[in-house]
């Protein structure tokens, strides 16, 4: 069942990258396009490459049956984003400012390469938000195994049921639960905010703003800026 309000234990969210703070997801997809297409031959639709969002690329690679998958795999990394632009969602910077004010702790919990992430958060000026960031260099295993989610968890120094996994695709909502965590789709997300068969979120936002409508009441305010909730 979705919830409505988010529970006053909560004390930190963790949030995906592509798809949940960018619009990016139409540039993935048109930049893995043009590689299968460049290198491997393959016409591969829009609605295919939207099915799989959220997995890494190799794994795409692997679930579209590439053959050559490296070579892919290099061409694609050498030319993203093909000269193509992301932005930010509206909302979004309003959100993370209000949660920081609050003294929710975030992190960063993405797909990603460091650099490739580090450069969407400077270039969107978000960054100061995502002091702490999981990208994909720093697990062994990606979503939606939940090592990243738990790993972030530990990172903010809280519990998993204290946290909330937001993310826009059924990957992001698999590895929180997995993880233990409270989960939220991003319903504004590139994926239009379509979970995986059987994966049913706590939450479901369909704008930004809607995840600090759902908070019962703001954390105490603290020396150190991480707050405590009431109960």
């Amino acid at each position: 069942m979705t919830r409505l309000h988010i529970c006053r234990s909560v004390r930190g969210f963790l949030f995906d990258l592509d798809g949940t703070l960018i619009d990016s997801c139409h540039i993935i997809i048109s930049s893995l396009q043009k590689s299968l297409r460049a290198v491997a031959g393959m016409q591969v639709s829009r609605e295919a490459l939207a099915d799989l969002s959220g997995q890494p690329l190799d794994e795409t690679l692997r679930l579209l049956g590439v053959s050559d998958q490296q070579r892919v795999a290099d061409h694609y990394r050498c030319n993203y984003p093909f000269g193509l632009r992301s932005t930010i969602f509206p909302g979004v910077p309003g959100v993370l400012h209000e949660l920081t004010r609050r003294g929710y702790r975030m992190a960063l919990v993405t797909t990603r390469p460091d650099d490739e992430a580090a450069a969407e958060l400077a270039e969107h000026g978000i960054a100061d938000y995502f002091p702490h960031r999981i990208t994909a260099g720093h697990v062994r295993r990606r979503k939606p195994h939940p090592e990243p989610v738990a790993r972030g968890t530990h990172m903010l120094s809280l519990e998993p049921a204290e946290v909330i996994m937001v993310g826009d695709s059924g990957v992001d909502i698999e590895a929180g639960r997995r993880a233990g965590t409270w989960t939220g789709l991003a319903g504004w997300g590139g994926a239009g905010g379509r979970a995986a068969d059987g994966e049913y979120p706590d939450f479901v936002w369909h704008s930004p703003g809607e995840i600090i409508a759902a908070l019962d009441e703001p954390l105490r305010d603290s020396p150190s800026g991480e707050g405590d909730r009431g109960e």
